[in-house]
């Protein structure tokens, strides 16, 4: 209930900013977080939108909106293979073909709300990996995501986020 409060607050500290000085990505993005930490994660995509739409470069917005897809698609994935699993079931021995319930790649390929949250992933994921040295977030921090909090590992020297390990 603490964490409800102080969300609420920010919000409206946020809304306050932007009533005087609209088009500022940092409040947009503040607010956006907010949303998150109360796992209210559609406006909190929207918001960052709004602050990537207010300032495309901005590396907060970018690396907020880069989680919120990224878990858009792995939510998207597993509907997909769960799909794919109880279609699998009514299917004859013969017919059944295991890969097409496990490999999320062929999932996406047939699916274009996937293929476009892997895009979108994919497009966060490049502008952030090129920032300059000494930007707001950095290339190896983004390998970290937010299942491996303690190190970049094998992620990063494969240059591949976090975020989108397999679901």
């Amino acid at each position: 209930m603490e964490m409800e409060g102080f969300a609420r607050q920010m919000e409206e500290a946020c809304r306050k900013v932007l009533a005087d000085q609209p088009g500022l990505a940092d409040p947009i993005t503040s607010s956006a977080a907010c949303y998150r930490a109360r796992l209210m994660m559609a406006p909190a995509r929207k918001e960052q939108e709004a602050a990537l739409a207010a300032e495309s470069g901005h590396a907060g917005a970018r690396y907020e909106h880069l989680l919120l897809v990224a878990e858009a698609f792995r939510k998207r994935i597993k509907v997909l293979q769960q799909t794919a699993i109880e279609a699998a079931v009514r299917m004859t021995p013969g017919e059944r073909n295991p890969a097409r319930t496990r490999s999320w790649s062929a999932l996406v390929a047939k699916d274009e709300e996937a293929a476009a949250l892997l895009d979108h992933a994919r497009l966060d994921f490049g502008a952030l990996a090129a920032l300059p040295a000494g930007s707001e977030v950095r290339p190896a921090e983004l390998a970290r995501g937010p299942r491996n909090p303690r190190g970049a590992g094998g992620a990063a020297r494969r240059g591949a986020p976090g975020v989108l390990e397999r679901p």
